[in-house]
């Protein structure tokens, strides 16, 4: 049985967020966890497991039809914004994983 993967346009996806509703809450973790190294990826699950999975359970997010889709879309939304408005702590998170990278190599030469 060959099943299509259903793709959805960034218009109909936009419009199940809009029918939603983004609040603070929907962002939360994903600007909370930035500093610690979060990015878009854990940004998807964490509004899949946080927003969109919850809202289905409760028969709210019957506009959810994809998903995964919709946790993706909300995901590189969340992460293009704050890598524009939280500059500093994306800034401190790149150097850290610098460091932590130059540290690493270091250790391993002196094995």
């Amino acid at each position: 049985e060959i099943s299509e993967k259903v793709k959805l346009g960034t218009k109909a996806l936009a419009g199940q967020w809009l029918a939603y509703g983004v609040t603070r809450s929907v962002t939360k973790r994903s600007v909370m966890t930035l500093a610690y190294g979060s990015k878009e990826f854990g940004f998807r699950q964490q509004v899949l497991e946080d927003t969109i999975q919850p809202a289905i359970d409760s028969g709210k997010g019957l506009m959810f039809t994809q998903p995964n889709q919709a946790a993706g879309y909300m995901a590189k939304l969340i992460w293009e914004s704050v890598s524009v408005t939280v500059v500093a702590a994306v800034e401190a998170m790149n150097w850290l994983k610098s460091a932590a990278k130059l540290l690493a190599a270091e250790v391993k030469d002196k094995k």
